[in-house]
């Protein structure tokens, strides 16, 4: 069976060989655009039948709030989307879950299918758009939108931003106090954004209380247990006066996978080396020994997502601005003090 998916501003854009935002300002009649530009838009606009006020075809009254995200296995994920689903069935809204793909391709063709639901909002978990992508998006579908960790200005889609950088600046400190100086960040090479925000806050720890921060402690790898054991083998090369006392990995999964490395290579924890998570996910908690951790309230994300398409739909022109979430440390049996041998 063929579906015949009405044009989108993608499409005239494509056919007028302009930028979405150009045609944008076109039919929002909005910033300079040229009359030769313009002309050309209106050109395809009428080529393509475009209608920028098509109504979404509705099979439905049931008014539905689709969460994307690119894993609903995702362990973070997933308690916020049990947030989300709570607080939207209080508010006899359904939640739709859709797995994205992460091919860019396949993504754009299953944004076009949202638009035939009745959508009433969305809500972007683990699934990242650039900024202009998202205002794109909202042009085509005309709903309002929440994202996760990505800052969008307009009056029609806001976002929800886990301080990353303050938390973790917090949890460095922890460490200090514990009299760890020489402490290792293992981030994730697909998170590379996260994991800077992550690595600025231990640095910025470590220098206000006057470190310098070893290049060679700073450490991008892949969130599996091969690409924990990479970083911890890559720590453990270094002579043992000057290895880490403590590390920081970018969240809790990363951190368990090296807990598994550290003991493999005969290091006791915390005894030996110290280690701090980043989620506080339910996993953490039966580790051995019990993961430190920065604590997200995840499921209050979700709750708040549902409460922030709320008022947007009832926005008129206005951003809303950003939402951040702070983290708190909850201290367990994975971090004490530096070991005696190890002190600088």
């Amino acid at each position: 069976m063929k579906f015949d998916i009405p044009p989108t501003i993608k499409d005239v854009a494509r056919f007028a060989n302009v930028s979405t935002a150009t045609v944008s300002r076109v039919l929002n009649d909005s910033g300079p655009v040229s009359g030769e530009t313009r002309a050309k838009v209106q050109q395809a606009i009428e080529a393509l039948k475009y209608d920028s006020q098509r109504p979404r075809k509705k099979t439905t009254d049931i008014p539905w709030f689709v969460i994307m995200t690119e894993s609903i296995q995702d362990l973070f994920f997933s308690e916020v989307i049990a947030g989300i689903y709570h607080r939207a069935m209080d508010e006899k809204i359904y939640p739709l879950i859709l797995e994205m793909p992460t091919n860019k391709a396949e993504q754009y063709k299953m944004l076009k299918q949202i638009k035939c639901l009745p959508v009433i909002g969305i809500f972007a978990a683990g699934f990242f758009q650039s900024p202009q992508d998202w205002v794109d998006f909202y042009d085509e579908i005309r709903v309002p939108i929440v994202v996760m960790n990505t800052l969008v200005h307009h009056p029609k889609i806001t976002s929800i931003n886990v301080n990353f950088e303050e938390s973790t600046y917090r949890a460095t400190q922890h460490l200090l106090n514990l009299n760890h100086t020489r402490i290792a960040y293992i981030g994730v090479s697909d998170y590379e954004d996260f994991s800077l925000s992550e690595f600025r806050g231990v640095e910025r720890a470590l220098k206000d209380a006057g470190f310098q921060y070893p290049e060679e402690f700073k450490i991008s790898v892949s969130r599996t247990p091969e690409g924990a054991y990479q970083g911890i083998s890559q720590l453990m090369m270094l002579p043992p006066e000057e290895r880490p006392t403590a590390i920081y990995a970018f969240d809790d999964e990363l951190a368990i996978y090296a807990i598994n490395s550290i003991q493999h290579f005969g290091l006791r924890i915390p005894e030996d080396i110290s280690i701090i998570g980043f989620d506080n996910i339910r996993m953490a908690v039966h580790t051995n020994p019990p993961l430190t951790t920065v604590h997200i309230t995840k499921r209050r994300i979700g709750r708040q997502a549902v409460h922030l398409i709320n008022q947007l739909l009832e926005n008129e022109g206005k951003e809303l601005g950003f939402t951040f979430v702070d983290g708190s440390l909850n201290v367990r049996g994975s971090t004490g003090p530096a070991p005696q041998a190890n002190k600088v």
